[in-house]
């Protein structure tokens, strides 16, 4: 971990809306592979005309791609803006600013749309890009799987 904890991150972590975790590869998988199934909803729901759950499943693409980073940085959250906050922290160098805005704002619209009833088709299209390219550089800056996890090439099974 050996990272700088900065001012924020401590006070999410002192409140505990963030806390240290074990976490496993397999978690990191079971979010992406979360943050893949709400996009391909997303898409779904948007194509059916269906804008208020395509808003707040394209959200919850970005959620579980953020959540995944968060993982591999051995931290859990208790609250989505303490999600939002801790990554801004810990990968402001590897991360555009750009994708923060997107996390940002598609909170905004998912609220919007699960509390307030309030959503569009244009909205719904504009999260869905959004959070398709989020999570995409989610992935990418995530470790590959381990060797040992993967089938070698070469190495034949028992059968």
């Amino acid at each position: 971990m050996g990272e700088r904890v900065g001012s924020v991150p401590k006070r999410l972590l002192r409140s505990r809306r963030i806390t240290k975790a074990d976490v496993s590869r397999e978690m990191i998988e079971k979010e992406l592979a979360g943050a893949r199934s709400d996009l391909a909803t997303a898409a779904r729901s948007l194509r059916d005309g269906d804008h208020k759950w395509a808003t707040v499943q394209a959200y919850y693409a970005i959620f579980h791609a953020a959540r995944a980073l968060l993982f591999a940085r051995g931290y859990r959250e208790k609250s989505h803006r303490g999600l939002q906050a801790m990554l801004q922290d810990l990968y402001s160098r590897e991360i555009p600013r750009q994708m923060f805005d997107d996390f940002r704002d598609a909170m905004i619209m998912r609220e919007s749309a699960d509390y307030g009833l309030v959503s569009s088709m244009e909205d719904a299209h504009n999260i869905l890009e959004r959070a398709t390219i989020f999570v995409k550089n989610a992935n990418a800056l995530l470790p590959e799987p381990s060797v040992s996890r993967k089938r070698r090439p070469g190495i034949k099974r028992a059968v």
